[in-house]
This record gives C-alpha cells, sequence and structure tokens, in this order.
C-alpha cells in the first residue's frame, strides 16, 4: 500500500526544522511490513504526494510536543488541499493532538479518523488493520496500542527523506563559535520524571531508554548521509548517568567524528559527567533554566539559583557551550525582576533562548489557571485562552522593555549570526 506520512507547517515560529524523527520510524517499520512509504514534510517541501491510497497528517513532530503549536490552522488548511487533488483518499489525523482529543481533532480538521498514540506503535497498529478490512477507518480506535518501546524500534532508513533540509544550532569544535546548519535529530530516551506545572510531556513520567549501541548505530547511518552533528531530544539527557557513560564510551571506542547538543536539568550534572561527555563529542548543552529565581515561583520547579550558576561553570569549564532556554514571564510583572534577568543573562558565559510563559492545556498551569471553567470545544478555543493567559501573566509595559533589551543582548541566540543554511 502506497502510505503517505504529511506534514504541515506548524502554527508558530519556526526557529529551527528538525528531522521528523517519528515519521522516519514508522515509515521504516511499514517499509519493513511490505508497504511503501512516504514522508512529505511541507516545512521543507511542497505538499506534492505521488499517488497515495492513506494519509496519515502528523499534526506536531515530537520535537515541538513540549512547546506544541495549539491550534491547527495550517493543518487544517493542508487537509483541505489534500483533499481537492486527492479525493476520496482517507486521511488519518496521528499525534499529540489525536490523543488528547480525538474527536476535536477529526473535527477541527474535517479527517476521515483521529488516531491516538505514539506514531511508531499506533500507525503499524493501524494499517494492518485497514489492510485487513477497511471499515477500520469508521471503527473505534481506542484500541490502539498508545506507547513504544524504544528499544524495539529500526534505525530509520534515512534516505526517506533529505538531510541536508534540516537544522537547528551547531558549535563549530574550533573556534567555538554557535551558528546554525545541517543537524540530525536523535530520540534515545522517552519521558520525564519531573512534574514542571508549564511543562507539556506527552510521553509520560517513566523513562523508555533505546540502547547505546541503537543509538550509535543512528548516529552511524545519518553519517553515511553526510550528517555530523546532532541534537538529542531527550527532555533530560543525563537523567540515568551510567546510560550516558556507557554511550559516550561507546561512541569513543567506534571512533565517530561527531557532535552533538542535548538538554537536561542543572541538577543531573557534575563535572565529571560534564568531562566525559565532553570527550565524546558533546558540544553544548541546554538547560531549562527559567529564570534564576525558578525555585520561588509557583511553577513546581526547585533548582536554586546556586545550582544553576554552578552547573553553568562547570559546564563551561568543561568546554562544553552553556546554553539556557529562559521564560519571559516568570518575573511577575515586577520590573526589579527583569532588570537582575537582564543582569544575569549579559553576565551568562553561553547563549541564551528566551520563550514567553504560555499556559499550555493539559499542563498544571493550565489547570491551576483555568479552575471552573467550561471546557474548550475546539483547538482554536484552547489557543484563544492560552493566549489570554498569556498576556495576562506578561506583566507591565516596563517589564516588556527589559525584555526587549534583553534581546538586543549579543548572546541571545536569534542574534547569533547564521550562515545560509543549505537545502538541496
Amino acid at each position: 500500500m502506497r502510505i503517505c506520512l504529511l506534514i504541515p507547517v506548524p502554527d508558530r515560529e519556526m526557529i529551527f526544522v528538525q528531522q521528523p524523527v517519528e515519521a522516519l520510524y514508522a515509515a521504516t517499520i511499514l517499509a519493513e511490513a511490505g508497504h511503501d512509504p512516504s514522508i512529505v514534510d511541507t516545512r521543507v517541501e511542497d505538499p506534492v504526494l505521488d499517488r497515495p491510497e492513506l494519509i496519515f497528517l502528523i499534526t506536531q513532530t515530537y520535537d515541538l510536543t513540549q512547546c506544541n503549536s495549539i491550534s491547527l490552522n495550517n493543518a487544517a488548511a493542508l487537509v483541505t488541499q489534500v483533499r481537492r487533488e486527492h479525493p476520496g483518499v482517507p486521511i488519518v489525523a496521528v499525534g499529540m493532538h489525536a490523543s488528547l482529543e480525538p474527536e476535536m481533532t477529526k473535527r477541527d480538521l474535517g479527517v476521515d479518523a483521529s488516531l491516538p498514540g505514539e506514531l511508531e506503535a499506533s500507525i503499524p497498529w493501524f494499517v494492518a488493520a485497514y489492510t485487513e478490512d477497511v471499515a477500520a477507518l469508521t471503527g473505534p480506535l481506542d484500541a490502539a496500542p498508545q506507547t513504544v518501546d524504544p528499544a524495539t524500534l529500526p534505525v530509520p532508513d534515512y534516505s526517506l527523506i533529505d538531510v541536508a533540509r534540516y537544522w537547528s544550532e551547531v558549535i563549530d569544535p574550533a573556534t567555538g563559535e554557535l551558528s546554525n546548519s545541517t543537524n540530525g535529530l536523535l530520540f534515545a530516551n522517552r519521558g520525564c520524571p519531573y512534574t514542571c506545572s508549564y511543562c507539556f510531556v506527552w510521553f509520560g513520567a517513566k523513562i523508555r531508554r533505546r540502547e547505546p549501541a541503537q543509538v550509535v548505530a543512528e548516529m552511524r547511518a545519518q553519517l553515511e548521509h553526510g550528517v555530523r552533528d546532532f541534537f538529542f531530544l531527550d527532555y533530560t539527557f543525563t537523567i540515568v548517568p551510567t546510560w550516558v557513560r556507557e554511550l559516550c564510551d561507546l561512541i569513543r571506542a567506534e571512533g565517530l567524528d561527531v557532535r552533538w547538543l542535548c538538554q537536561t536539568r542543572v541538577e543531573r550534572v557534575n563535572p565529571e559527567l560534564l568531562a566525559t561527555m565532553k570527550a565524546a563529542g558533546c558540544m553544548g548543552i541546554y538547560y531549562g533554566v527559567e529564570s534564576p529565581w525558578i525555585a520561588e515561583v509557583e511553577l513546581d520547579k526547585p533548582s536554586s539559583r546556586e545550582l544553576i550558576e554552578k552547573a553553568i561553570r562547570d559546564t563551561a569549564a568543561a568546554g562544553i557551550h552553556p546554553l539556557v532556554f529562559i521564560l519571559f514571564g516568570a518575573e511577575n510583572g515586577d520590573p526589579e525582576k527583569a532588570r537582575e534577568l537582564y543582569d544575569f543573562l549579559a553576565g551568562l558565559p553561553g547563549t541564551f533562548l528566551p520563550s514567553v510563559l504560555l499556559p499550555r492545556p493539559f499542563t498544571g498551569l493550565w489547570s491551576r489557571h483555568t479552575a471552573g471553567q467550561p471546557k474548550p470545544t475546539t483547538w482554536a478555543e484552547y489557543d484563544r485562552i492560552a493566549t489570554r493567559l498569556r498576556d495576562e501573566m506578561s506583566g507591565r509595559p516596563e517589564v516588556a522593555r527589559v525584555h526587549e533589551e534583553i534581546l538586543r543582548l549579543p548572546n541571545f541566540i536569534g542574534n547569533v549570526p547564521k550562515p545560509e543554511v543549505r537545502t538541496s
């Protein structure tokens, strides 16, 4: 069966375009089962579909689920276009939106079905059921498997995409300079046991790991396609230090000439572990700092300023570039706090990436601010409520002016020179 995995442009600014790792895994599994899958990623190419018999619309790629697009305007427009060009071909919505609000997602998009679950598990299950009986399209889909064991996944077939079209931050090992360039995405550990109230974790609290040998095999497969720089999507990469050491030792034993970035918490690093990571090609670490006084606000993240600053110092001392996520809005409208944030970031021995504190649906922060209110009936309504709450929490004009000053700092990632990204 000719099956298309279709990815719309998200309803948000794209500051990077990562490989669609979920589509790669799912398509590779489908190919192994004898089907003819294709990936059409409209973030990097025109929506040209080659005579599909079944279409899966991926409303949100895995790399954006934490900071997801709440609304589905672009996805709905793409469905309309595909319906016009390929009438009669079934379209099934998959991913985060279909899992959280299946009927709402089906209705908002005008698709034939809304399939919950992680794509690598749910898509092959549905294709098998649909191949046996097309009535599966209109039947109940709540029996679909919801999660996958990452250790059971194959090494993706990277020939299904043009790897040169995917990019994000890379760090030059010779100069230490940060820029944007071709990058591969690795997703080795799913889940996060922490419960920050602003953070949406679709993959659950339980840590599910890919074996280090499997990760190295994915690196090697991408090296064959010319990819040398990687980003680990794992929400807390260093959550299991023994796993990290095993992976780093294997990278070195295999002699892989790779460079990579990851993300973790300041509580989960130490100088010894950082040295091990550096020796295996780690060039930068994103820390979810959010604000230097994050432990003092009601966001359920007890990371002390002392620990934040120590982790940043230790990271820089190890020769790894510190990168920090920052949440505008954590100042609670206090201009003095905003100025304190400016001073903290101006003295940062690394780069920062800010976003605005947004209560996202299905987070603790959302529940806290919408308690007792009627449940939204569309994703657009979810988006309107979240936007209103964000604006209410964003603070006074004096704070906004300091934010504008912060965005002019040379170590804001938006001010880092970016070479032209190669597309072919």
